[in-house]
């Protein structure tokens, strides 16, 4: 029961973390109104997000952010609750911030896939309990989709 609370209290740390990545990088870019809503759930729009922001555009975007130390590609957990019942996604963008395995305080570099690039896929995705984005993984490894952006662009200061 240990070694669970464990594990459950490193993974809570790493999705603030990477959470708190994304807010930050969305200010330093210019975005508005950057809301965590991860535990706002009362809200019906924060269903399948963990961000609400206005973008530079002023429009309402829904971000929803993955945190993982797995640098071969992949998006982790893709829980069935991120998408439509016709397998479309919820958040308008999937933010993947990917952190050093031994210190999960560096960030080694965060992906941006859009909802039309995720949505491109979902004929292909494997239905278990969750998802698995097998054919997407493999694009987003070989940067067929989405867009990488680079540590020193993620200064959290």
């Amino acid at each position: 029961m240990v070694w669970g609370k464990i594990k459950m209290d490193y993974n809570k740390k790493k999705a603030d973390y990477g959470v708190s990545t994304v807010i930050n990088y969305l200010n330093r870019i210019g975005f508005k109104e950057v809301k965590d809503v991860t535990k706002d759930k009362k809200d019906e729009d924060a269903y399948g997000c963990d961000i609400i922001a206005l973008n530079l555009q002023n429009q309402r975007v829904r971000i929803e952010v993955k945190t993982t130390t797995n640098d071969k590609g992949g998006i982790p957990d893709c829980h069935d609750s991120l998408f439509n019942e016709d397998r479309t996604v919820k958040a308008d963008f999937f933010y993947i911030v990917r952190l050093d395995k031994e210190d999960i305080t560096k960030i080694r570099w965060m992906e941006i896939l859009t909802k039309e690039e995720i949505d491109r896929y979902k004929d292909s995705h494997k239905w278990l309990r969750r998802l698995r984005t097998t054919k997407l993984d493999i694009a987003l490894y070989k940067g067929l989709v989405g867009k990488k952006i680079p540590t020193s662009e993620l200064s959290l200061s």
